[in-house]
């Protein structure tokens, strides 16, 4: 997953993330999720697009080392 912070916000882009996601094997593309400009927000499954609403970025490191 990448996801870009931007300056402003856009009528696309109005939570001023700009993203994408990728999962997929083989070179197929399986599940996906972006907000190209003039599309918003909306995410691809077996081939087929839908809309989709992006809330906010959430992270919490985790690791796998323990002491």
């Amino acid at each position: 997953m990448v996801i870009w912070q931007l300056s402003d916000t856009t009528k696309n882009r109005p939570h001023g993330m700009k993203y994408r996601l990728y999962y997929g094997k083989e070179g197929q593309r399986l599940v996906g999720y972006d907000n190209e400009t003039g599309k918003g927000d909306h995410r691809h499954f077996l081939g087929k697009e839908f809309p989709y609403k992006f809330e906010k970025v959430s992270c919490r490191p985790q690791s796998s080392h323990r002491t």
